[in-house]
């Protein structure tokens, strides 16, 4: 998505130019974001949202690091601003999009964006694979429409996770995104997948491993990233693999649990994914982490449900509910949104249980909040505010 052009080995001084937009690679143009690099005289962004960098003591294909944006700025693609200055002209109109959100706003915005890369990413493979099995000419039409189920279910799942891994770029720390992960995440976003999980390689992975030594949650992420580009090949087998080397170098890591439970619970290897959640769930516990606890006791109850555990999924639902409500009397404006979400869990898993009173009520206390929520941000909870009313008309056409 950010075009870079490079010539490697030249000691010429380099000029940069790039664009600063708002929101999304194609947002409108943001005027007046201050730009700079070490060693060059500071800028800012025109009216029109243009800033060019002048590098007198560097050269095309020296690696350089652009710093951008201010109170009033946050940059939601950051790892765009650590690159290899482009040769004359470079490739396309700008040789770097900067693309900034208000802090408010950043940390959606950069969900949407990576959310987008990872999408476009998934259904390239699938036309890709699609277009394989058209050419495989010597199947049946009996062969070819079950391959062709296999292909779509392999999507559907490389859907979900893709959407879940946007939403953990979104959500990393800098403790959790060290160079290599910001490296492969600024190449896969400008769709150089291959270089990407080049730069992710199992070889780059261990030499990683013995540089950080005690930074383990650098590798988590970097070990998960490489996961997340191997769904969007549809290679779960590598994925999975990936997924577990994170447990292994990380075996006292949150994170890596989580990520290796939702992963195959997407799967449907129900049993690997309670494995997981029920290590995650222990070292939160540990680490008096209730927000952790709460969501993955969530997830535990959607996987007791998926398994017709209705027992063990209301306790998981319940204790998360309790957890919510808590953690949203200090901080309403994160928390919330998980009560709504909860209640909604609960309603589904109460009609489930021919409990429609007890459902109705659910639902429609998890409206209320939706509609509290949606009237500051409704680009966020309209979709669960939607959820929720269709759970609930869904009820009431049941119950007549």
């Amino acid at each position: 998505m950010i075009a870079l052009g490079c010539a490697p080995g030249a000691h010429a001084a380099a000029t940069l130019t790039g664009i600063v937009v708002q929101d999304r690679m194609n947002g409108p143009a943001v005027g007046r974001v201050p730009i700079s690099a070490p060693g060059v005289t500071p800028t800012s962004s025109g009216n029109d949202g243009v800033f060019v960098l002048r590098f007198p003591q560097a050269g095309p294909g020296d690696e350089v690091s652009i710093h951008a944006g201010d109170k009033a700025w946050a940059v939601v693609n950051d790892e765009a601003l650590s690159l290899r200055l482009p040769s004359a002209g470079g490739i396309g109109k700008w040789q770097l999009t900067i693309v900034v959100a208000t802090p408010v706003e950043r940390m959606r915005r950069r969900g949407e964006l990576y959310g987008l890369v990872f999408r476009e990413a998934v259904e390239q493979q699938y036309q890709s694979k699609l277009n394989e099995l058209n050419l495989r000419l010597q199947l049946t039409e009996q062969e070819r429409a079950r391959e062709r189920e296999r292909l779509e279910r392999e999507v559907q799942t490389a859907r979900a996770l893709s959407q879940d891994a946007s939403k953990r770029i979104a959500e990393a720390t800098p403790e959790e995104a060290g160079s290599l992960y910001k490296k492969a995440l600024a190449l896969f976003s400008q769709g150089q997948v291959e270089q990407a999980l080049l730069a992710l390689s199992d070889e780059q992975l261990e030499r990683e491993n013995k540089a950080l030594q005690a930074k383990e949650a650098q590798l988590v992420s970097a070990w998960q990233l490489k996961a997340q580009m191997l769904v969007t090949r549809l290679d779960f087998e590598g994925a999975a693999k990936a997924q577990d080397t994170a447990t292994r170098i990380a075996p006292g890591s949150f994170n890596a649990w989580f990520g290796y439970a939702w992963f195959n619970q997407e799967r449907n290897d129900f049993q690997a994914a309670r494995k997981g959640y029920e290590r995650a769930l222990q070292l939160a516990r540990e680490a008096s982490k209730a927000s952790d606890v709460a969501m993955t006791l969530n997830n535990l109850g959607n996987l007791s449900r998926a398994e017709n555990r209705h027992a063990e999924a209301r306790q998981h639902y319940e204790e998360a509910l309790k957890l919510c409500r808590e953690l949203a009397r200090t901080n309403p404006a994160a928390y919330l949104p998980h009560v709504a979400g909860g209640l909604n869990n609960l309603g589904v898993l109460s009609r489930d249980e021919n409990r429609p009173a007890e459902a109705r009520q659910l639902y429609q206390e998890a409206l209320k909040l939706y509609r509290e929520l949606a009237r500051s941000t409704p680009a966020v909870y309209l979709s669960g505010m939607a959820l929720t009313l269709n759970n609930e008309v869904a009820l009431e056409f049941r119950s007549s």
